[in-house]
């Protein structure tokens, strides 16, 4: 679904003519004026350079051909088991039946975890840096999370409490971030009390 959806977006607004896949860049260069010169490679072998007034590097953490995995964590030469980047996970059969530590908290991490678990881990340990606040599907167990937060509404108390997004929130975000800061700072330390007091008591099937 999302596949198609990513294919739709791109036919509905003409993208497709202004991206090349199975391109690789060879060689970055910032030119005199500020442009940058980019020299690739196309699928077919070819070598092309190419200009640009601008230049956004967006290679991300999970490229197939960069793959970021340490190399020097203590006693890993003596650890018998599989180490994996998260591209290398593809199937049920990987980790049924294991013990799996998950590295990590972000959004892949997480979603690693809860398909390992799903898949018949023996257990799955989620390991990261720094604390990391989940979110409840149901705010003390009686308030859908999605329909409150992950909304307009959800985005108004944002602002009233953070102020406006640049170049996205009308004039009007600017007066209810003034007004109703104090009490949205208020606000959403209730909300954080409340998801602090339902991860310490996790009986209910929302939490």
């Amino acid at each position: 679904q999302t596949q198609a959806y990513v294919e739709r977006y791109a036919d509905h607004f003409g993208l497709r003519e202004h991206v090349s896949l199975n391109t690789k860049v060879t060689q970055v260069r910032q030119l005199g004026d500020g442009r940058w010169t980019v020299a690739l490679t196309l699928p077919d072998g070819t070598h092309t350079d190419r200009t640009f007034d601008k230049l956004v590097v967006c290679s991300g953490l999970y490229s197939a051909h960069n793959k970021f995995v340490p190399d020097r964590v203590s006693g890993q030469d003596q650890f018998a088991g599989d180490v994996m980047h998260t591209f290398d996970y593809r199937s049920d059969e990987q980790v049924a039946g294991k013990k799996v530590v998950v590295v990590g908290n972000g959004k892949s991490a997480v979603d690693i975890a809860v398909a390992a678990s799903d898949a018949g881990a023996a257990k799955v340990t989620l390991l990261s840096r720094r604390v990391h606040w989940p979110t409840p599907r149901k705010i003390a167990n009686l308030i859908p999370f999605q329909q409150v937060f992950l909304s307009r509404l959800g985005q108004a108390l944002v602002v009233g409490l953070r102020g406006p997004l640049p170049g996205s929130s009308p004039p009007l975000m600017t007066m209810w971030h003034a007004l109703g800061w104090p009490l949205m700072a208020g606000a959403f330390k209730v909300v954080e009390l409340i998801f602090a007091a339902q991860y310490r008591n996790l009986t209910g099937p929302t939490s």
